[in-house]
């Protein structure tokens, strides 16, 4: 299904995707390169081979990296899921575009809005911690790359944060009455899976570049973590909750109806038996609606399934695993925590 116009920062990003693979990878070397030719062409004094001090100068430019790399993700999820919940929704396809187009929340002036929060964050961390030599040239790269991944990842949550909110919007129009069918629903499960998954990536990923024995003891490194899982978690519930809540409603409601029929039925087997008629037929219907009403009660209403629960544990478990990891290796190497 076509959705609204890409905005400025959509657009940015599927040009790049377009750009050739041997072209993108010469484009990736050459910025991850450049702080290091900076460095040492200015004769920065840092050891070649100290590669916890490049890989806290390497980590800005590969979450830009990473950051460009998953955003498309988005995008598709949010169109596979506008496009599953249609044949629940009582429109016709042209309505139904114009529906989902008044409630996309993109917009070019939303991305740079968010933008602006997180570089204006940046320069907060920034100017809150020792201020670097910012006489050389790789430092001054070192701080703009800063500014841009954290505006980035303001944009990154902004995008996820709208997908989420069209997914609950389109459901205050679903009609559903079949608690059986969760098909509609399978990438609502999907699409809160790929958001959850991108910022469990991104926290891994920190970890891995720029962890340090005292990241947690500062408050800057509290505040960004903070605000990082405080995003997995609430876009992972954004999304899955309204489903849960239509699944829920459908299910409660076809509950109640199968068990005042099994009420009935009931009653209608102790009167033929106590006027010694044939029960057989009523007692055939009493087990129907009560083998109906188990099953029922066995249905799910969240739109995941066992796959999907085990891979968000594992994923949102690997953090923690990287971590343990380097307080190891830094244990193993410097002899302290």
């Amino acid at each position: 299904m076509p959705g609204p116009e890409p905005t400025h920062f959509e657009r940015l990003i599927l040009r790049v995707r377009q750009i050739p693979l041997g072209r993108k990878a010469w484009f990736v070397l050459g910025l991850l390169g450049l702080p290091v030719a900076l460095a040492m062409f200015e004769g920065v004094a840092t050891d070649p081979i100290n590669w916890a001090t490049w890989r806290t100068a390497l980590f800005p430019t590969v979450a830009l990296i990473y950051i460009v790399a998953v955003a498309p993700w988005i995008w598709r999820a949010e169109k596979e899921v506008a496009e599953g919940l249609r044949p629940l929704l009582n429109e016709g396809r042209n309505t139904y575009a114009v529906l989902v187009h008044q409630t996309w929340w993109h917009s070019s002036r939303g991305d740079w809005g968010a933008f602006g929060v997180g570089f204006l964050g940046a320069i907060l961390l920034l100017v809150s911690s020792p201020p670097p030599e910012t006489r050389y040239w790789a430092v001054r790269y070192w701080i703009v790359t800063v500014l841009v991944m954290y505006g980035a990842l303001a944009w990154l949550i902004y995008a996820a944060m709208g997908s989420a909110r069209l997914t609950a919007l389109l459901h205050r129009y679903v009609l559903h009455q079949d608690p059986f069918d969760l098909t509609p629903f399978e990438p609502v499960g999907r699409q809160g899976l790929i958001l959850a998954l991108i910022f469990v990536g991104a926290i891994t990923l920190s970890l891995l570049f720029i962890y340090t024995p005292t990241m947690f003891s500062q408050w800057q490194g509290i505040v960004i973590y903070s605000i990082l899982t405080l995003a997995t978690v609430s876009i992972f519930f954004t999304v899955m909750w309204p489903a849960h809540r239509v699944l829920q409603r459908v299910k409660e409601q076809k509950l109640a109806g199968v068990q005042h029929l099994i009420g009935r039925t009931f009653q209608k087997l102790e009167t033929l038996a106590g006027e010694r008629a044939d029960t057989q037929r009523a007692a055939t219907e009493v087990q129907a609606w009560l083998t109906l009403e188990q099953r029922l009660k066995q249905t799910r209403t969240w739109p995941y399934d066992t796959e999907m629960l085990r891979t968000l544990f594992l994923s949102v478990l690997t953090p923690l695993f990287v971590a343990t990891a380097r307080v190891v290796g830094v244990y193993l190497t410097e002899g302290h925590f």
